[in-house]
Order: structure tokens, then sequence, then C-alpha cells
């Protein structure tokens, strides 16, 4: 397994992960690979670092398909300091997202989240007394003639929820196979989610500001530049 190792100190990493991956088990029957496997190769420390033996370092998720970045924590300390910064919503985070229809101005979506009742793997905007604060900003960068790229910066970190809020205004995540509509088809030259986790900021446990960013990957900019030939 090749993971690019963007930043690495003591108590710290942070990786990009690649689409496809899942980050840790959910059981220990779990029969694929996980980013979990791959750190605790690299960094046997990490096995005794977090609050489960399932996620080892883990602090945050990036969904299977999403790519990009991901803080690791390598040390107990370095955990609960990144869990208290994700709490306190202090790290700054930002994807870019290609969604199905145009988007002609910025936006903020602010609508809830839970999990569904008719389909307990998904999740959906609701207002039952189990939903959360899911606040989602939305920021154009270019139009095609059926899509728009967008940068979704996200103030919480509920499961899947840039693809929910996207589904909430009927602009689908391009290449989503859970939360678009039979009637929305997947684009033939797309073999993933068009989700990247591409700019991290925070302060690190050293006291220092971090500005990580990440350009969009050679396969997520391949397929842009069909769009810009239709």
């Amino acid at each position: 397994m090749n993971i690019e190792i963007i930043k690495e100190t003591k108590d710290y990493i942070i990786i990009n992960k690649p689409s496809g991956l899942t980050v840790h088990k959910a059981n220990e029957g779990y029969p694929e690979a996980t980013l979990v496997d791959f750190l605790i190769e690299k960094y046997p420390e990490i096995k005794n670092v977090g609050e489960s033996e399932l996620r080892p370092g883990i602090v945050h998720r990036l969904d299977k398909e999403t790519s990009g970045l991901m803080i690791i924590a390598r040390t107990q300390e370095g955990f609960l300091y990144f869990k208290d910064l994700f709490k306190e919503r202090k790290i700054t985070k930002k994807y870019l997202g290609l969604v199905h229809g145009n988007i002609y101005s910025d936006i903020i979506i602010e609508n809830k989240i839970g999990r569904s009742r008719s389909n307990k793997s998904k999740f959906c905007v609701t207002d039952s007394e189990k939903a959360k604060e899911a606040v989602t900003e939305i920021k154009v960068i270019q139009n095609y003639k059926k899509f728009c790229l967008i940068e979704a910066t996200i103030k919480t970190g509920r499961t899947h929820q840039i693809r929910i809020h996207m589904q909430s205004i009927s602009r689908y995540i391009a290449g989503d196979k859970i939360y678009k509509p039979k009637s929305v088809k997947i684009p033939n030259k797309l073999n993933r989610t068009f989700l990247q986790a591409y700019y991290l900021e925070f302060i690190d446990i050293y006291g220092e500001k971090q500005k990580i960013k990440i350009g969009l990957e050679e396969e997520l900019k391949n397929f842009l530049k069909t769009l810009e030939n239709e």
C-alpha cells in the first residue's frame, strides 16, 4: 500500500488518503485492507493510541471514496490535543467537489443531519430530536455545462455531511452512488466520487500554525478537461 505522507512529526502525521480506501475496520471480520493497517505497519506505536483498537490514531475520518488530507495522531497526547481541536471547531477543513447542475452564488447550508429511518446505513437532512447541527459553506469555483466545481468548507464534521447537504439542494456530488436519485447518471469517465479534502489549517500541538494544501488529483483534473470540451 502506497500512501503519501505530507507531514511527519513526533506527535502527529498528515497523510493524503487515496480514494477507495476505508479508514478503519467496522469490526474484526472486515475483509479489506484499511488505512489503519498501513499506519500500524509504518508506525507501530500508533497501535496504542486513541480510544478504540479498531481505529488507533484516528481523530477524524474521510469516506471510503473521498480522498485527501487526514491528521493522524502518533501519541496519546497528540490524539487528545487534536480531538479537542475538532470538538472546539478550531480546524479549518476545505474540500473540492464537483456537483451535478449549476450553482450561481456562494451559499451556506445549515440543515441538521441525522440517521435515515428507512436505511440505517445512510444519513439525511432531518428535524428529528437526534439530528445534529451541520454547517457547510459552499463557494462556486467554476460552472460547466452540466456541472459545477465547488469548494466546501465544513464547520461541523458529520458523517457524509457534504454529500447530504448537496443532496438537500439537488446538487448531487458527481460519482456518488448513495445519495443521488436513479435519474441522475454517474458520468462514464468518472470512476469515483469527485470529492477531495485539499486544505487543512490549525494550530498544532507545538503552537505552530499549519496551513496544508494539496492540488487536485490528476484523475479529477483529467475529468474536468473532458467537461471543458462539451
